[in-house]
C-alpha cells in the first residue's frame, strides 16, 4: 500500500515537472513581454513629444503633460506586473 502511494506521488511529481515550462521558455516569454511593453510606451512617448513640438506656442501644455504623466504611470504599473 505504501509503495502505491509513493509511486503515485512520484508519478504526479514527474508529470508536474514535464508539464511546466522550462526556465528558458519562461525567460523568452518574459523578454517578449518586456519588448512589447517598452515598444508600446516608447511609441506613445514619441507621439506625445511630437504633439508638444507641433503645438501652437499659445496653446496650454497641461493636457499633454498630464497625458505624458499618465503614460509613465501606466508603463511603471505594467513593468511591475511583468516583474511579478
Amino acid at each position: 500500500m505504501v509503495n502505491k502511494i509513493w509511486l503515485t506521488g512520484l508519478l504526479l511529481l514527474t508529470m508536474n515537472f514535464c508539464h511546466s515550462k522550462s526556465a528558458q521558455d519562461e525567460a523568452a516569454e518574459m523578454a517578449r513581454s518586456y519588448a512589447a511593453c517598452t515598444a508600446k510606451y516608447s511609441r506613445l512617448e514619441e507621439e506625445l513629444n511630437a504633439k508638444m513640438k507641433k503645438r501652437d506656442p499659445n496653446q496650454k501644455t497641461d493636457e499633454i503633460i498630464a497625458a505624458y504623466n499618465r503614460t509613465l504611470t501606466e508603463k511603471k504599473t505594467e513593468l511591475e506586473k511583468l516583474l511579478r
